[in-house]
Parts: structure tokens; sequence; C-alpha cells
């Protein structure tokens, strides 16, 4: 039997260094070049000498920009119990670093957002301020995305996030508990491995696909009929609605997509 399995049911709509220590000495500010080449939020300037990240300039660290290149900036916010980092162990957990998950019931390889050509820096929440502002030099208000872990375990929504860009509202969630519940109690028959590989794959996909929607609003186009900014079930892309799995006595194969649709989706990134 083959059934959907609902990955969002949104109304509109994510080089790491989330462990890095906040440097306690002043970053030099550039002047700006009043310029944004890449129209992601941030001056040439910044980003050919590394944008200064965090809360203030006595407490930021420097990051490598491309100003040829659209950089975003990502709060990946874990839940104080995360469920998702006792699962991935002593590896911090990171949705935008190439990963493959191989096994028995699931096969995909991931490559974070370099195929939208969007560098992806992810961050914590000490790396911005309360407002997640990402310069710590004043030159830019650009944003940051923040998309939280959320263990709660009551609900059938999976995963949400606003629609937009990072400038617009906050509000990206994954459910990790109810993902894990879910795959234990639909594929009992496979062993406690084959389950937890599926979860990291399943996990790694929520948030790439969460993200996605405050890249500008991914999938490009509103369709009622999948629940607003998706593509329908089925077509293979990260922005679909839901993924897909096959379960048969207990034993489940999941057909998890980590393709962006390359005809809109890197065509409609906006970030600012």
């Amino acid at each position: 039997m083959t059934n959907k399995w609902m990955a969002t049911l949104c109304l509109g709509a994510a080089a790491a260094f989330a462990s890095a220590a906040i440097a306690q000495t002043a970053i030099t500010c550039p002047a700006p070049a009043l310029l944004d080449t890449d129209n992601d939020g941030f001056d040439d300037a910044q980003e050919a000498v590394g944008i200064a990240v965090g809360p203030s300039q006595t407490a930021a660290i420097n990051v490598p920009a491309d100003p040829a290149r659209k950089d975003v900036f990502i709060v990946v916010a874990m839940a104080s119990n995360s469920l998702v980092q006792q699962i991935f162990g002593t590896t911090p957990f990171n949705p935008f670093t190439p990963v493959t998950y191989s096994g028995s019931g699931v096969n995909v390889t991931f490559n974070g957002l370099v195929p939208l050509g969007v560098n992806a820096h992810m961050l914590s929440d000490a790396n911005t301020s309360p407002e997640r502002v990402v310069d710590a030099c004043g030159i830019s208000t650009q944003k940051a995305i923040r998309i939280a872990e959320s263990t709660d375990p009551n609900g059938a929504i999976l995963g949400n996030c606003q629609w937009g860009t990072p400038n617009d509202l906050d509000g990206c969630v994954v459910y990790s508990q109810r993902i894990k519940s879910f795959i234990d109690t639909t594929c009992p028959a496979n062993t406690p491995d084959e389950r937890t590989l599926m979860f990291k794959a399943y996990i790694t996909q929520s948030f790439l696909h969460e993200m996605g929607h405050s890249l500008g609003g991914l999938a490009s186009q509103y369709n009622s009929r999948t629940g607003g900014y998706h593509y329908k079930s089925g077509s293979g892309y990260v922005m679909d609605q839901s993924i897909s799995y096959s379960a048969k006595g207990g034993r489940c194969t999941w057909s998890i997509s980590s393709i962006w649709n390359q005809t809109t989706d890197a065509q409609s990134v906006r970030l600012k």
C-alpha cells in the first residue's frame, strides 16, 4: 500500500559555525560600497572582507561571504531537550552540508542550498540580535531565517513556516518527536537502525523544506490544491506538499526527494 505522509501543513511557507565561539574582540567594519551585486541584502564591501555576525561589534565573528553569490544566514535552534541532536549524537546537526542516507527503506543525497545558488551559513541564537539582524556593524539590516525544533508530541502538523523572505515574519518549526513517532509506529518491522536512518533523512528534508518557504516564497506559485506554496505530491522536489512512502507488513520504504526544481526554484529565490 502506498500512502502520502504530509510533510507540512503550511499556509505559506530552513560553511557552518553553529558551535563556533563568539570572539570578544572588536571587528573592523568596512566603509559601505553602497552596492549589493547579488541582491541578498548585504553590502558588497562587507561581503568582500567578511560579514561581522553577532549581537554587537565587540561580540562578533567574521564570516566569509561572496559579493557575486547570494548569502543567507539561518538560525537553527535546537530544542533544550533536542531529539534531533540525541539521534545525530556527537555530530552537530547541519541540514546544509552534503550528506547521503542510504540503507534499507531510504536512499537520498542532500546538497543543502547549493543547487539554488545560495551560500547557507548556519547560526545559533547567540550569533544574532533578538530581532534576527545579522550584521553587527550596522551596515545592513538583513535578517536571518530562524527555524526551530519542537519536541511537542501532540498534533498532526509535522512542520510549518511563514511564507516570504528572511526579513518577514519569524516562525519556522519542525516537530521532531511527531516525525519519530510516526516512523516508529508505521514501520515497526524495520530495525531500530533503519528507522534512525529514516528519521535522519526525513528531518534533514524537513528543515530544508520549511526554510525554503522563507527564501522568497518557494514554491513560486500558490496552489490551494497542494496546501499553499507547494508542488503536488510525487513531483519529486523538496517543496512537494508531502513525502511518499510504502508500507508492507510493517516495513517501510520512503521516497524522500532532495531535488530543487531548477526550472522555477533558483529563479524564485528572493532574500530581501
